[in-house]
């Protein structure tokens, strides 16, 4: 579902784990069944934390048995996880959770 940046593309993908089973990708239905993985996006396919940002979502879709640190790539292990969701908090900017760079976290992480 394209690279990073692409919204509408993301977009796409949150619907698709809503349930949505019109949605396709190089010529193939990806949710045929309509089976929801998700609750709670928005119709449009935005999913939002309870200050009103969007969820960043990333994915292990190399099967390296992890993701990359949603922070700052190469500073930390990967996260052995195959996907981690992170609300940036109520002051919206992603931050430090280890507080090694930043004095104060307020992200909510989805694996603490």
């Amino acid at each position: 579902f394209g690279g990073a940046g692409d919204t509408a593309n993301y977009k796409k993908f949150i619907q698709m784990l809503c349930g949505d089973s019109s949605i396709v990708f190089s010529g193939q239905i990806m949710n045929p069944k309509g089976v929801r993985f998700l609750e709670g996006a928005k119709t449009d396919g935005t999913f939002q934390d309870p200050w009103d940002s969007s969820y960043f979502v990333k994915m292990d879709c190399d099967d390296s048995g992890g993701v990359n640190y949603y922070f700052s790539p190469g500073t930390v292990e990967n996260i052995r996880l195959q996907v981690i969701a992170v609300s940036m908090g109520k002051n919206k900017t992603l931050e430090d959770p280890d507080k090694k760079i930043t004095m104060t976290c307020d992200d909510v992480l989805s694996w603490r």
